[in-house]
């Protein structure tokens, strides 16, 4: 089993908490290798080995802490606020999420601190506003105080791995941004560029323009 899969350190049989590692069962997409575990609970589930090491210590349904007084009388479980919490641990950490690929499964994890404590989040992050979600300022980071704020849909897109750079005369911004400054569809400057166009043209032709054959044996 350990040599199938290269294990640079076997987990099997190795307590974290309430998992206990039951053995590996193949690879996340980042080539992280995911451990089928059992918590005390009786529940199975399957965690990247990142995560355990890291600090995962029980499945989610554990590690959603017993609340203070306080928060029960607050009803904080059933705020914007709780409701973020609970879905950022659940993109890290079920398999079965649909986002968990482009979380969990590409090696981002919720730091202890956040993971085990509602308190804890609420204390740094601050009640959500409204209109705004959480955002990790790396988006290769984990979710930790110092990489996460609250922000817009637009600031969010701003900061998405796929939003491409173009420079235009000297100048360095996001797609999205000339397609707001230039009142052009993103996507239409996207397509345009990889047809080849110059991002002269593609970022200064108005919709619907069809380049000439001239043009188009140009580029």
């Amino acid at each position: 089993m350990t040599q199938e899969f290269r294990l640079k350190k076997d987990l099997t049989g190795q307590r974290f908490g309430d998992l206990l590692a039951i053995k590996p069962i193949g690879r996340a997409k980042n080539r992280n290798i995911l451990w089928e575990c059992l918590c005390t609970c009786g529940e199975v589930l399957n965690v990247t080995q990142s995560s355990l090491t890291r600090g995962q210590r029980s499945c989610l349904l554990c590690a959603v802490p017993r609340r203070s007084e306080k928060f029960v009388t607050h009803g904080m479980s059933k705020t914007p606020t709780y409701k973020s919490w609970c879905g950022m641990i659940e993109r890290c950490e079920n398999t079965n999420n649909k986002r968990y690929q482009s979380y969990g499964g590409r090696g981002i994890a919720v730091c202890e601190r956040w993971r085990s404590s509602f308190e804890n989040f609420l204390e740094d992050m601050g009640e959500k506003p409204c209109g705004m979600s959480i955002d990790r300022i790396d988006n290769n980071g984990d979710y930790e105080p110092g990489n996460c704020r609250w922000a817009t849909v637009k600031e969010q897109a701003l900061n998405r791995r796929s939003n491409k750079l173009i420079t235009f005369c000297g100048v360095t911004k996001h797609l999205s941004v000339w397609a707001e400054e230039t009142g052009l569809n993103a996507d239409i400057i996207s397509y345009r560029i990889k047809q080849g166009w110059g991002i002269d043209m593609a970022l200064t032709a108005p919709a619907g323009y069809q380049r000439t054959r001239h043009q188009t044996n140009e580029h």
